[in-house]
């Protein structure tokens, strides 16, 4: 039997609360068994949390006019961006990415709309100054909680996720996630602290401030710690500019402002001393130059491009990929051969919604900022008073101070869930106090009974669709991808990623590419039956046939399919994948590189030129390219063409191709193929003086030596690592044993 009215409602308040005040914890998940830990766990709870809040409030907000949402130009600004944003997905290049994006990001529209959806129940909400205060303090407990984490890896005791060792990250998997969440954090200590009077708490809420701008600085985000200084500046001036005048705040700003100036003058001053130099943390924000951005700014420049393609509603949501193959720069052979996003918030905008989409994000920060600060700015100049509308001087700064500190980080990087929620948590604030009655949905009334009977099951109902049809298909399909890890055998494995890839998901992309990459590893095995081989192609070219279908202009899957038609010897189809990718990302090095491998292993050695050499002719600066392209001038005998690009003699002369020669797989192979003897000893000398202590690199040099009959030489060298590498005496000795027999 159900409840009451005024008992479910209390019951509902209970849940709309509780998932509000849950929402920040969902950040410390790391699910172990989904595939993508630190990214599916998280945001699976928040929008099932979200959907629950949602609907809670729904239903309250229909039978008691308290909780009825409020209008603000904040609300009409989000309600914009998701207007234009389905638009634009709905025409992008690939829609259903667009809307429901994938595993290693889970953004896309249908986080966008979450997003608005936990906006508006904070914003409906939390209408006191009381609320807020729990909500902060609540915050407040799981950043401690993240920050205890932190301080683990600071310390050693817990291990850094990825990265550099020293470069915190938490548990978001990512130290820039881990950045602008701190930075979040220090606005909200800081926000709890004006607003107090208790000394005990003001020296609480400072203490956490330390604490997390030394968690901020570990993560060595660079935008995020430059977001912080600027915005710490630029909230002193206002407030040094804007507080009243005589009032001591001014002094205090004005001291603030003077600290940090110091602070960051002192640093870049010692920038050369061997104490900056050997802190990680310190060398990497004191050594920052503009060249370190030329990746970015390329990046940049491709995405113009895009945006020129596009103008008025840009691809849609997650479709930079499609743009960065099309547009790809060949100066870019030293970076990450795949770029989804363009790591500037705003251009990111523009590729995914066009000139209307960028206005659209803009005009949420526009007018955050003109109720917060602009509006108390105007109103002043115009009436001569201190009269700050909805806001304290002191709440004005904060506000400004955070949004410019946010918005620098997002120069370059992107948003993830956690800059996601605490954007949403700022805006909420300021909406709650500034939004005003939404006459035509205050006057509505339901009966009781109605909403009873009819409205409250039914939300019921809604809630477990949607919670179902949002989530638990992906959710499930991220397990059966760990199950696929996990399992023995190859039909248990294949078994899995069918089934995930069955479950009518958003990621049927990801789950192909793991199909492949595992399915090209079972292939090869050579334990692997017959059967099983064949099991294994089938159930690939099945998911290739439907991937090839949806997304026929993805060179990504082109390149999936060419690795795994590699692997299983077919040249005919690895050229195939290997042409329609060219096709759609036609100034990608890698690509041309590939197709010059594939002609070497089919022995057709001029084509193989042909294709490393427009390969390396797109950028003559890439080393590994020109090495690349030696490499099938030696496939060819061509030894007068391979010397002119690679002089052993003179080859130290140039550090960095050096380097690339004695590191490059391809060369190693075919210099043993050939039998190069010169070459190869060369290469093997060179990587013992890089890593004298690899056993594995004497015995080759050894064998090297056995191979051409020059036993002395041989045993010069296998003494020589005995003496120098005292654990290889007794593999050492045996192979001496084995010269010995051999010259006999």
């Amino acid at each position: 039997m159900l409840p009451n009215s005024n008992g479910m409602k209390d019951l509902l308040k209970w849940v709309m609360y509780g998932a509000v005040f849950t929402v920040p914890f969902v950040l410390l998940i790391v699910s172990g068994s989904m595939f993508f830990p630190f990214i599916t766990g998280k945001n699976f709870a928040f929008r099932i949390l979200v959907e629950i809040g949602f609907t809670a409030w729904v239903l309250l907000m229909l039978i008691d006019q308290v909780y009825r949402p409020r209008l603000s130009y904040i609300w009409y600004a989000i309600l914009g961006l998701l207007g234009v944003m389905f638009i634009a997905n709905l025409f992008g290049e690939y829609s259903p990415k667009s809307f429901w994006s994938n595993y290693e990001r889970m953004e896309g529209w249908v986080t966008l709309l979450h997003f608005s959806m936990y906006f508006v129940v904070l914003g409906s909400a939390l209408t006191t100054e009381k609320l807020w205060n729990r909500f902060f303090n609540v915050a407040l407990v799981a950043a401690v909680i993240m920050s205890l984490y932190a301080l683990g890896q600071v310390s050693g005791v817990t291990e850094v996720s990825q990265g550099a060792n020293w470069r915190v990250d938490g548990r978001l998997g990512n130290s820039s996630y881990l950045g602008v969440y701190m930075l979040f954090h220090i606005f909200i200590a800081a926000w709890l602290l004006i607003r107090t009077k208790a000394i005990n708490l003001k020296i609480l809420y400072g203490g956490l401030i330390a604490l997390f701008v030394f968690i901020l600085t570990q993560t060595g985000t660079r935008g995020a710690v430059y977001g912080l200084i600027g915005g710490s500046i630029l909230a002193f001036l206002y407030l040094a500019i804007m507080a009243p005048k005589g009032a001591a705040i001014k002094k205090w700003a004005l001291g603030g402002l003077l600290v940090v100036v110091l602070l960051v003058g002192g640093v870049w001053s010692i920038r050369d001393t061997e104490f900056v130099k050997n802190s990680p943390v310190l060398s990497r924000f004191a050594g920052t130059t503009l060249s370190e951005g030329n990746i970015r700014f390329m990046v940049w420049q491709m995405a113009i491009e895009g945006v020129k393609e596009r103008p008025i509603l840009g691809w849609g949501q997650e479709n930079f990929s499609y743009v960065f193959n099309k547009y790809y720069n060949p100066a870019l052979y030293g970076a990450e051969p795949w770029y989804d996003r363009t790591h500037n918030i705003f251009f990111d905008w523009l590729i995914a919604g066009g000139v209307l989409g960028l206005f659209a994000y803009l005009a949420i920060l526009i007018s955050s900022l003109w109720y917060s600060v602009l509006q108390p700015f105007y109103v002043r100049l115009k009436n001569g008073v201190d009269t700050h509308i909805h806001f304290s001087v002191y709440e004005q700064a904060l506000i400004l101070g955070l949004l410019a500190a946010y918005m620098f980080h997002n120069l370059f990087v992107f948003d993830n869930l956690a800059s996601w929620i605490f954007y949403a948590v700022v805006l909420a604030l300021i909406h709650s106090r500034v939004s005003y009655e939404w006459k035509s949905i205050s006057s509505i009334t339901f009966s009781q009974a109605v909403w009873h009977n009819v409205v409250l099951p039914s939300g019921a109902v809604v809630l477990l669709l949607t919670i179902y049809f949002v989530n638990v298909p992906s959710m499930l399909a991220a397990q059966n991808i760990i199950d696929a890890y996990r399992a023995t055998g190859v039909s248990p494995k294949l078994e899995m990623f069918e089934k995930a890839f069955n479950r009518g998901g958003f990621a049927d992309q990801e789950i192909f590419e793991q199909t492949a990459q595992v399915g090209g590893q079972l292939y090869s095995n050579p334990a692997a039956s017959e059967s099983d081989k064949e099991a294994i192609v089938n159930l690939f070219t099945r998911l290739e046939g439907e991937m090839m279908a949806k997304k026929p202009n993805d060179a990504r899957l082109y390149i999936v399919a060419s690795n795994f038609y590699r692997t299983m010897g077919d040249l005919n189809l690895t050229m195939s994948s290997l042409d329609k990718a060219e096709k759609l990302s036609p100034n990608k090095q890698a690509i041309k590189e590939e197709q010059g491998v594939v002609y070497m292993m089919a022995g057709r050695s001029e084509e193989a030129i042909e294709r490393f050499q427009t390969a390396y002719e797109l950028d003559e600066r890439n080393e590994r390219g020109k090495v690349r392209l030696a490499t099938a001038y030696l496939f060819a005998d061509n030894q007068a063409e391979f010397e002119k690009l690679i002089n052993l003699e003179t080859l130290h002369e140039n550090p960095g191709l050096l380097s690339v020669v004695i590191n490059e797989p391809l060369l190693l192979s075919v210099a043993y193929q050939k039998k190069d003897y010169p070459l190869l000893e060369f290469i093997t000398k060179e990587r013992i003086q890089v890593a004298p202590s690899e056993q594995g690199l004497r015995t080759n040099l050894a064998a090297l030596y056995f191979e051409q009959g020059k036993y002395g030489d041989a045993r010069t060298v296998i003494e020589k690592a005995i003496a120098e590498i005292p654990a290889f005496k007794a593999e050492g000795e045996a192979l001496l044993e084995e010269i010995d027999s051999a010259q006999n």
